[in-house]
């Protein structure tokens, strides 16, 4: 990988260039496959033809929206046992949450997915509950 600031070769697991101190993923005007100078227009790299935006844009972690869909995904579960309404609507806000991300793009990241199977499975866990306590009573 190279820095998109200043050309330098740095090392994949690198937070900041040590030649320029720029974060890594920062700047355009470097290749950060093969180090090659870019144009300001440019969208592919003219020397090994990678996509210019491509790698950050996939490599740069989950989004807020597939962070919050898998918190709100478990506490649902968790919650889904004691209050069958807060586990119905944590579950549909998990699923709409993690629908949201995926919309935006965002199909690397598994943790959308996770929190979409989470709201499914609190969503389940409440009507369960629900039964249990219909028959209960």
């Amino acid at each position: 990988m190279y820095c998109k600031n200043c050309g330098k070769k740095m090392d994949d697991l690198a937070v900041v260039c040590v030649k320029c101190g720029v974060p890594k993923g920062v700047g355009n005007r470097y290749c950060v496959e093969c180090g090659f100078p870019l144009q300001p227009l440019d969208d592919t790299c003219k020397s090994c033809g990678w996509p210019v935006k491509s790698y950050y844009e996939r490599s740069s972690g989950p989004s807020g929206f597939a962070i919050a869909s898998l918190t709100v995904g478990i506490i649902a579960i968790l919650v889904a046992c004691l209050s069958t309404i807060i586990g119905i609507i944590g579950g549909i806000v998990a699923i709409v949450l993690g629908k949201v991300d995926q919309s935006n793009g965002n199909y690397d990241s598994k943790m959308n997915a996770i929190g979409i199977i989470l709201g499914i499975v609190a969503i389940v866990l409440a009507f369960l509950h629900m039964g249990l306590l219909y028959l209960m009573f």
